[in-house]
């Protein structure tokens, strides 16, 4: 796999964590912590407008970033027509992923100092918004 993009609504979310898997892929121990972290935060329902979807992750292979992959997989998602506006939230010290998308066109909306679900202690996410089309 290269790249892909999640998205989730009001009424669920896109994925659900498998713990045995993240235990196969980093280990018994990290893999039982990670899951159980994500279970916690995935288990929160999204506080959405129904007019809003929520992009989870937006993930390009290592090698394959810079590209332009995640531009289109954000292009792709905005051209299916789903909702009115998208939601997503990224660290502050990802400023890769903050630049695609503030350059797609989404703009703060609020920031979280322990993350958006409070699951991620001192690392500040920032809550972004994109609306309408992009020029």
């Amino acid at each position: 796999m290269v790249a892909c993009v999640a998205l989730s609504d009001a009424s669920g979310r896109a994925f659900v964590v498998e713990p045995r898997r993240f235990r196969l892929l980093t280990g018994r121990i990290r893999g039982s912590i990670a899951a159980r972290v994500f279970a916690a935060t995935l288990s929160k329902p999204l506080d959405l407008p129904k007019d809003a979807g929520f992009v989870e992750y937006v993930t390009v292979a290592e090698g394959w970033r810079g590209r332009g992959f995640g531009w289109q997989l954000l292009t792709e998602t905005v051209a299916m027509g789903l909702f009115e506006r998208y939601r997503l939230t990224v660290q502050l010290r990802n400023r890769v992923a903050l630049g695609l998308y503030r350059s797609f066109g989404f703009v703060p909306v609020r920031c979280y100092r322990n993350g958006l679900f409070d699951t991620f202690p001192l690392q500040r996410e920032l809550l972004l918004e994109y609306v309408g089309q992009r020029q």
